[in-house]
């Protein structure tokens, strides 16, 4: 049972589990601070799995930084024992899943890796929201954009231009096919990509997170009272620079706690 049946007058804290990459990464700040002013719950609480290059199968980063695999990494064990308590209501976010196409993982165990992830979600009663591989292989990124794209974000990948494009359709089609079963499903933010067609244009970030942020809202406050502002965007990517270089790459040398909630 999920619990957008429970009325909001039931729900003493709201939980978001946001999980993805560099996409999520240069919004978290904003997106929070969106979903905080807007869940009419009177407390909100937030566990982080993201970073650049991070995937949700195989580990992964950028230059020295590392990141535990998201399945592994103990966010999915925290948001469960949260929502088997009634008082929370628990909403999960997969989204930046792609990652692991260029670490070589088949997309048969991407595939796996979420549904266990969501199934586990969903049988605890959170509610679980994905977002399909934006990327259009087919008509956006030819064979030579792709080999570009690759030395700079995958410097050691091998995986071929052939491989990827299947791989992308073989996930977005089981993505599709689990929709309303295991998670509900956010599509059509491929409008505000960037040049790339892989990162959220700096101009356009704040509607693919605003689209984001009413989804994960839907049944608790009409959708015109949700949304992340210019500046907000602005913000937030200042913080991600400095919690990539402050806590991601110097955090070892500075000595510095590990953050409650991150993971």
């Amino acid at each position: 049972m999920s619990l957008s049946s429970l009325s909001a007058e039931a729900v003493k804290q709201r939980v978001f589990a946001l999980m993805g990459a560099s996409n999520l990464a240069r919004g978290d700040w904003a997106l929070e601070r969106c979903l905080r002013s807007a869940s009419p719950a009177g407390s909100t609480r937030f566990l982080r799995a993201l970073g650049p290059g991070r995937g949700f199968c195989a580990e992964g980063g950028l230059m020295n930084i590392r990141y535990r695999p998201i399945r592994d990494c103990g966010i999915v064990d925290a948001a469960t024992q949260l929502a088997e308590d009634k008082n929370n209501r628990v909403t999960a976010l997969m989204t930046d899943i792609g990652n692991d196409i260029l670490y070589g993982v088949s997309a048969e165990e991407i595939i796996e890796s979420l549904q266990k992830m969501a199934n586990r979600l969903r049988d605890t009663g959170a509610d679980v929201w994905v977002s399909s591989i934006h990327v259009d292989m087919e008509n956006d990124v030819g064979e030579s954009r792709f080999n570009i794209l690759k030395r700079i974000f995958f410097p050691g990948s091998s995986v071929t231009y052939a491989s990827a494009k299947k791989a992308v359709q073989d996930i977005n089609a089981a993505l599709h096919e689990g929709e309303s079963d295991r998670w509900s499903l956010i599509s059509g933010l491929k409008a505000y990509c960037g040049a790339d067609k892989i990162h959220y244009h700096l101009l356009k970030s704040a509607g693919a997170w605003t689209d984001v942020a009413r989804k994960l809202l839907e049944t608790e406050i009409a959708s015109e009272k949700v949304s992340v502002k210019q500046w907000q965007i602005q913000t937030a990517l200042l913080d991600n620079l400095a919690r990539i270089f402050f806590r991601d790459m110097m955090g070892g040398i500075l000595r510095m706690r590990p953050r409650p909630d991150w993971y």
